[in-house]
């Protein structure tokens, strides 16, 4: 489960990198709640979102592991930015697709290896032979 949590990591790290971000910026407090907007204009609110949708559908990882890697206070967020998410990628935002696309670019390299791809909460699948399996941490592992 290491290796998934340094691979997340690194994602992470390297989208702040590309976007001219410091990772400390997403976690940032802005009164009592989280920072909308990088100092240089970057919406972190939007890597914020994209983040979390990837990283939760993309690795085999609970919602609040995802939330506490990107600021967030617990899972709900996480749960509620894959909604958001969905809806940005049905009506096409040309705001939010651009940082979704970025995101993509440089994560999927990093996880293609892992062949994961989560249905549902509780469902995944194996993405080379398209089979539903139950998620439990004794059935995955890398």
């Amino acid at each position: 489960m290491t290796q998934i949590i340094d691979i997340a990591n690194e994602i992470i790290e390297k989208y702040c990198k590309d976007m001219g971000v410091e990772r400390a910026e997403l976690s940032k407090k802005c009164g009592t709640k989280l920072s909308k907007v990088a100092p240089n204009k970057v919406s972190t609110s939007f890597m914020r979102q994209s983040l979390a949708y990837f990283l939760y559908h993309r690795l085999p990882l609970k919602a609040t592991e995802v939330g506490r890697m990107i600021g967030y206070a617990d899972h709900t967020t996480v749960c509620l930015n894959a909604r958001l998410v969905a809806d940005h990628i049905e009506i096409n935002d040309e705001y939010f697709l651009p940082y979704l696309d970025r995101l993509k670019a440089i994560a999927e390299p990093l996880v293609e290896h892992l062949k994961f791809e989560r249905v549902s909460a509780y469902w995944f699948r194996n993405v080379e032979n398209n089979i539903p399996k139950i998620r439990s941490v004794r059935s995955f592992s890398v």
